[in-house]
Protein backbone atom coordinates (compact mmCIF):
# COMPACT_ATOMS: atom_id res chain seq x y z
CA UNK A 1 0.00 0.00 0.00
CA UNK A 2 1.61 3.09 -1.31
CA UNK A 3 1.60 5.59 1.52
CA UNK A 4 -1.30 8.22 2.00
CA UNK A 5 -1.57 11.50 0.84
CA UNK A 6 -3.23 12.13 3.46
CA UNK A 7 -1.00 11.59 6.39
CA UNK A 8 0.07 14.04 8.30
CA UNK A 9 2.23 13.85 11.19
CA UNK A 10 2.12 16.57 14.18
CA UNK A 11 5.02 16.28 16.71
CA UNK A 12 4.25 17.04 20.00
CA UNK A 13 8.23 17.57 21.48
CA UNK A 14 8.51 20.79 23.37
CA UNK A 15 5.04 21.57 23.40
CA UNK A 16 2.38 21.47 25.80
CA UNK A 17 -0.17 18.87 25.90
CA UNK A 18 -3.20 21.12 25.62
CA UNK A 19 -1.74 22.93 22.33
CA UNK A 20 -0.77 19.61 21.01
CA UNK A 21 -3.88 18.31 21.21
CA UNK A 22 -5.66 21.23 20.67
CA UNK A 23 -3.89 21.69 17.34
CA UNK A 24 -4.78 18.21 16.75
CA UNK A 25 -8.58 19.11 16.79
CA UNK A 26 -8.26 21.71 14.58
CA UNK A 27 -7.05 19.50 11.75
CA UNK A 28 -9.61 17.31 12.26
CA UNK A 29 -12.20 19.25 11.86
CA UNK A 30 -10.75 21.16 9.01
CA UNK A 31 -10.02 18.01 6.85
CA UNK A 32 -12.54 15.51 8.46
CA UNK A 33 -10.14 13.44 9.51
CA UNK A 34 -11.15 9.54 10.14
CA UNK A 35 -8.24 8.87 12.58
CA UNK A 36 -5.48 10.04 14.84
CA UNK A 37 -2.90 7.78 16.20
CA UNK A 38 -1.41 8.83 19.61
CA UNK A 39 2.05 7.95 20.11
CA UNK A 40 2.35 6.93 22.49
CA UNK A 41 0.06 7.22 25.25
CA UNK A 42 2.29 6.74 28.01
CA UNK A 43 4.49 10.00 27.18
CA UNK A 44 1.08 12.36 26.49
CA UNK A 45 -1.08 11.86 29.80
CA UNK A 46 -0.86 13.62 32.44
CA UNK A 47 -0.72 12.92 35.57
CA UNK A 48 -0.29 9.60 37.08
CA UNK A 49 -0.93 6.76 35.09
CA UNK A 50 -1.34 4.25 38.41
CA UNK A 51 -4.42 6.26 39.22
CA UNK A 52 -7.90 5.39 37.51
CA UNK A 53 -9.02 9.04 38.22
CA UNK A 54 -5.86 11.33 35.97
CA UNK A 55 -6.34 8.17 33.23
CA UNK A 56 -10.10 8.89 32.63
CA UNK A 57 -9.92 12.50 32.75
CA UNK A 58 -7.63 12.19 30.27
CA UNK A 59 -9.44 10.24 27.83
CA UNK A 60 -12.68 12.18 28.83
CA UNK A 61 -10.53 15.84 27.97
CA UNK A 62 -8.57 14.84 25.40
CA UNK A 63 -9.21 12.24 23.41
CA UNK A 64 -13.59 12.02 23.78
CA UNK A 65 -13.24 15.12 21.54
CA UNK A 66 -12.17 13.12 18.81
CA UNK A 67 -14.63 10.64 19.06
CA UNK A 68 -17.44 13.53 19.42
CA UNK A 69 -16.01 14.64 16.12
CA UNK A 70 -16.27 11.30 14.09
CA UNK A 71 -12.60 10.59 14.23
CA UNK A 72 -11.25 7.24 15.74
CA UNK A 73 -8.49 7.63 18.38
CA UNK A 74 -5.85 4.58 18.14
CA UNK A 75 -3.65 4.71 21.05
CA UNK A 76 -0.24 2.96 21.27
CA UNK A 77 0.73 1.46 24.39
CA UNK A 78 3.64 -0.38 25.88
CA UNK A 79 3.76 -3.58 28.14
CA UNK A 80 6.30 -4.37 31.04
CA UNK A 81 8.78 -6.16 30.27
CA UNK A 82 8.50 -9.92 30.61
CA UNK A 83 9.22 -11.59 34.01
CA UNK A 84 10.51 -15.02 34.95
CA UNK A 85 7.07 -17.54 34.72
CA UNK A 86 5.41 -14.95 32.79
CA UNK A 87 3.56 -15.53 29.30
CA UNK A 88 3.11 -12.92 26.93
CA UNK A 89 -0.66 -13.41 26.15
CA UNK A 90 -1.49 -12.17 30.00
CA UNK A 91 0.41 -9.00 30.32
CA UNK A 92 -1.65 -5.82 30.16
CA UNK A 93 -0.54 -2.19 29.43
CA UNK A 94 1.84 -0.58 31.60
CA UNK A 95 0.03 1.37 35.21
CA UNK A 96 -3.64 1.66 35.43
CA UNK A 97 -6.34 -0.69 34.58
CA UNK A 98 -8.73 1.91 33.72
CA UNK A 99 -6.13 2.55 30.16
CA UNK A 100 -7.64 -0.73 28.79
CA UNK A 101 -10.92 -0.39 30.40
CA UNK A 102 -11.59 2.68 28.78
CA UNK A 103 -10.74 1.84 25.53
CA UNK A 104 -13.29 0.06 22.92
CA UNK A 105 -11.14 -2.47 21.88
CA UNK A 106 -7.34 -4.08 23.21
CA UNK A 107 -5.33 -5.82 20.42
CA UNK A 108 -1.95 -7.07 21.77
CA UNK A 109 0.97 -7.34 19.35
CA UNK A 110 3.64 -10.04 19.66
CA UNK A 111 7.02 -10.44 18.19
CA UNK A 112 7.25 -13.51 16.63
CA UNK A 113 10.14 -14.07 14.52
CA UNK A 114 12.58 -11.35 13.37
CA UNK A 115 13.91 -12.58 9.58
CA UNK A 116 16.65 -10.66 9.03
CA UNK A 117 18.34 -11.74 5.88
CA UNK A 118 14.87 -10.88 4.54
CA UNK A 119 13.95 -8.03 6.73
CA UNK A 120 10.75 -9.33 7.66
CA UNK A 121 9.30 -9.46 10.92
CA UNK A 122 6.37 -11.95 11.73
CA UNK A 123 3.67 -10.74 14.44
CA UNK A 124 1.08 -12.29 15.77
CA UNK A 125 -2.01 -9.99 16.96
CA UNK A 126 -4.41 -10.83 19.51
CA UNK A 127 -7.60 -9.38 20.76
CA UNK A 128 -7.25 -9.10 24.53
CA UNK A 129 -10.50 -6.82 25.24
CA UNK A 130 -13.50 -5.79 22.84
CA UNK A 131 -16.58 -4.39 22.80
CA UNK A 132 -17.51 -5.74 19.48
CA UNK A 133 -17.42 -9.15 18.09
CA UNK A 134 -14.75 -10.92 18.82
CA UNK A 135 -11.44 -11.99 16.26
CA UNK A 136 -9.29 -14.92 16.53
CA UNK A 137 -5.49 -14.69 17.12
CA UNK A 138 -3.92 -13.87 13.76
CA UNK A 139 -0.34 -13.15 11.67
CA UNK A 140 1.25 -10.40 9.81
CA UNK A 141 4.33 -9.96 7.94
CA UNK A 142 5.87 -6.86 7.58
CA UNK A 143 8.61 -6.46 4.64
CA UNK A 144 11.03 -3.42 4.92
CA UNK A 145 12.52 -3.06 1.24
CA UNK A 146 13.96 0.71 0.02
CA UNK A 147 11.44 3.20 0.56
CA UNK A 148 8.62 0.54 0.92
CA UNK A 149 6.85 -1.32 3.65
CA UNK A 150 4.75 -4.11 2.89
CA UNK A 151 2.13 -6.10 5.23
CA UNK A 152 0.89 -9.43 4.60
CA UNK A 153 -1.32 -11.79 6.83
CA UNK A 154 -0.03 -14.92 7.62
CA UNK A 155 -1.55 -17.95 9.05
CA UNK A 156 -0.91 -19.17 12.48
CA UNK A 157 0.17 -22.82 12.71
CA UNK A 158 -2.42 -24.61 14.58
CA UNK A 159 0.57 -25.46 17.57
CA UNK A 160 0.35 -21.79 18.26
CA UNK A 161 -3.17 -21.56 18.64
CA UNK A 162 -2.96 -23.77 21.35
CA UNK A 163 -2.60 -21.44 24.22
CA UNK A 164 -4.60 -18.72 22.84
CA UNK A 165 -7.61 -18.06 25.25
CA UNK A 166 -9.61 -16.95 22.10
CA UNK A 167 -9.77 -20.14 20.35
CA UNK A 168 -12.76 -22.64 21.12
CA UNK A 169 -10.92 -25.32 23.63
CA UNK A 170 -12.15 -27.82 21.64
CA UNK A 171 -10.25 -26.67 18.85
CA UNK A 172 -7.25 -26.40 21.10
CA UNK A 173 -7.43 -29.61 22.04
CA UNK A 174 -7.48 -30.84 18.24
CA UNK A 175 -4.71 -28.37 17.43
CA UNK A 176 -2.44 -29.78 20.21
CA UNK A 177 -3.47 -33.33 18.93
CA UNK A 178 -1.93 -32.58 15.44
CA UNK A 179 1.57 -32.58 16.94
CA UNK A 180 1.08 -36.00 18.39
CA UNK A 181 -0.86 -38.50 20.93
CA UNK A 182 -1.53 -36.92 24.33
CA UNK A 183 -3.16 -37.34 28.23
CA UNK A 184 -5.21 -35.21 29.80
CA UNK A 185 -2.42 -33.89 31.67
CA UNK A 186 -0.47 -33.02 28.57
CA UNK A 187 -3.43 -31.43 27.07
CA UNK A 188 -4.08 -29.61 30.53
CA UNK A 189 -0.83 -28.41 30.27
CA UNK A 190 -0.73 -27.20 26.22
CA UNK A 191 -4.05 -25.45 26.58
CA UNK A 192 -4.30 -24.06 29.88
CA UNK A 193 -7.55 -25.34 30.20
CA UNK A 194 -8.67 -27.25 33.40
CA UNK A 195 -8.62 -31.05 33.80
CA UNK A 196 -12.83 -31.03 34.01
CA UNK A 197 -12.90 -28.83 30.83
CA UNK A 198 -10.70 -31.06 28.68
CA UNK A 199 -12.18 -34.24 30.33
CA UNK A 200 -15.82 -32.82 29.20
CA UNK A 201 -14.67 -31.90 25.28
CA UNK A 202 -12.65 -34.76 25.03
CA UNK A 203 -15.95 -36.62 25.35
CA UNK A 204 -17.74 -34.75 23.23
CA UNK A 205 -14.39 -35.34 20.85
CA UNK A 206 -14.68 -39.02 21.21
CA UNK A 207 -18.24 -39.55 20.41
CA UNK A 208 -18.21 -37.38 17.87
CA UNK A 209 -15.52 -39.43 15.74
CA UNK A 210 -12.94 -36.88 15.86
CA UNK A 211 -10.44 -38.39 17.96
CA UNK A 212 -9.85 -41.63 19.92
CA UNK A 213 -8.08 -42.72 23.27
CA UNK A 214 -6.23 -45.81 23.88
CA UNK A 215 -6.55 -48.27 26.46
CA UNK A 216 -3.81 -47.15 28.38
CA UNK A 217 -3.16 -45.82 31.70
CA UNK A 218 -3.13 -42.55 31.35
CA UNK A 219 -5.01 -42.77 28.60
CA UNK A 220 -4.07 -41.13 25.63
CA UNK A 221 -5.59 -39.60 22.95
CA UNK A 222 -4.76 -39.14 19.41
CA UNK A 223 -6.89 -37.85 16.23
CA UNK A 224 -8.72 -40.13 14.19
CA UNK A 225 -7.33 -38.96 11.25
CA UNK A 226 -3.38 -39.13 13.11
CA UNK A 227 -3.81 -42.51 14.46
CA UNK A 228 -1.63 -45.53 13.46
CA UNK A 229 -2.05 -46.56 10.13
CA UNK A 230 -0.84 -50.18 10.20
CA UNK A 231 -3.59 -51.97 7.51
CA UNK A 232 -5.94 -54.76 8.93
CA UNK A 233 -3.88 -58.43 9.81
CA UNK A 234 -0.38 -56.19 9.78
CA UNK A 235 0.48 -56.86 6.53
CA UNK A 236 2.03 -53.54 5.78
CA UNK A 237 3.18 -50.30 7.64
CA UNK A 238 4.01 -48.41 4.73
CA UNK A 239 1.91 -45.39 5.56
CA UNK A 240 2.62 -43.93 2.61
CA UNK A 241 1.53 -46.42 0.38
CA UNK A 242 -2.08 -46.56 2.53
CA UNK A 243 -1.54 -42.63 1.81
CA UNK A 244 -1.92 -43.18 -2.14
CA UNK A 245 -4.75 -45.28 -1.94
CA UNK A 246 -7.96 -44.55 -3.90
CA UNK A 247 -11.39 -43.82 -1.55
CA UNK A 248 -12.66 -47.26 -3.00
CA UNK A 249 -9.79 -49.27 -2.46
CA UNK A 250 -9.32 -47.36 1.34
CA UNK A 251 -13.10 -48.76 1.61
CA UNK A 252 -12.20 -52.09 0.84
CA UNK A 253 -8.75 -52.43 2.91
CA UNK A 254 -9.05 -50.03 5.27
CA UNK A 255 -6.73 -50.07 8.68
CA UNK A 256 -7.45 -51.48 11.20
CA UNK A 257 -8.83 -47.73 13.43
CA UNK A 258 -10.41 -47.18 10.61
CA UNK A 259 -12.23 -50.64 10.34
CA UNK A 260 -12.94 -49.54 14.12
CA UNK A 261 -14.69 -46.19 13.19
CA UNK A 262 -16.69 -47.96 10.01
CA UNK A 263 -18.34 -50.47 12.96
CA UNK A 264 -19.45 -47.12 15.13
CA UNK A 265 -20.68 -45.33 12.23
CA UNK A 266 -22.84 -48.21 11.11
CA UNK A 267 -24.28 -48.34 14.99
CA UNK A 268 -24.87 -44.31 14.51
CA UNK A 269 -24.83 -43.38 11.05
CA UNK A 270 -26.53 -40.01 11.36
CA UNK A 271 -24.07 -38.82 13.81
CA UNK A 272 -20.62 -40.58 13.14
CA UNK A 273 -20.96 -40.51 8.72
CA UNK A 274 -19.50 -37.06 8.70
CA UNK A 275 -16.31 -37.37 10.72
CA UNK A 276 -15.78 -40.51 9.58
CA UNK A 277 -15.76 -39.16 5.83
CA UNK A 278 -13.37 -36.86 6.76
CA UNK A 279 -10.63 -39.06 8.18
CA UNK A 280 -11.18 -40.87 5.23
CA UNK A 281 -10.30 -37.30 3.18
CA UNK A 282 -7.55 -36.87 5.52
CA UNK A 283 -6.43 -40.56 4.48
CA UNK A 284 -6.31 -40.31 0.71
CA UNK A 285 -6.13 -36.28 0.28
CA UNK A 286 -4.52 -35.23 3.56
CA UNK A 287 -7.39 -32.85 3.62
CA UNK A 288 -10.54 -32.86 6.00
CA UNK A 289 -12.72 -30.44 3.68
CA UNK A 290 -13.22 -33.07 1.03
CA UNK A 291 -15.87 -34.44 3.13
CA UNK A 292 -18.57 -34.19 0.62
CA UNK A 293 -16.90 -36.14 -2.12
CA UNK A 294 -16.02 -38.91 0.30
CA UNK A 295 -19.23 -39.39 1.78
CA UNK A 296 -21.34 -41.16 -1.00
CA UNK A 297 -18.74 -43.68 -1.42
CA UNK A 298 -18.40 -44.26 2.28
CA UNK A 299 -22.62 -44.50 2.46
CA UNK A 300 -22.60 -46.80 0.07
CA UNK A 301 -19.89 -48.69 0.87
CA UNK A 302 -21.04 -48.90 4.64
CA UNK A 303 -24.77 -49.58 3.43
CA UNK A 304 -25.75 -46.67 5.10
CA UNK A 305 -29.38 -44.83 5.57
CA UNK A 306 -28.33 -41.30 6.98
CA UNK A 307 -31.77 -39.63 5.76
CA UNK A 308 -31.60 -35.87 4.57
CA UNK A 309 -28.40 -36.04 6.13
CA UNK A 310 -25.91 -35.63 3.04
CA UNK A 311 -27.86 -32.40 2.62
Amino acid sequence: MPTPKRLAYLSGVGVSVDAAFRKAQQFVKKHSAKAVIIDSIGLALEGDMERGRDVLAFYRKYLDPFRRLGTTPFLVDHEGKLQTGEKHKNKSPISSAYKAWAARNVLQFELDEYDKENSALDIRVRQTKTNFSPVDPFGVRFTFEDKKVSIEPRELPDADLVEEERIPVKDRITGALRSGPATIAELQKLTGASEGTIRNKLSVLTQAGTIVGDDGRPKTYSLVSSSPTSTKGGDSDDTSESAKKTVEELLQDPPAWLADQFELTRRDPGRLAGPTAAAVAAEVYDDVRREDEVKPALVSYLGLDVGGDDD
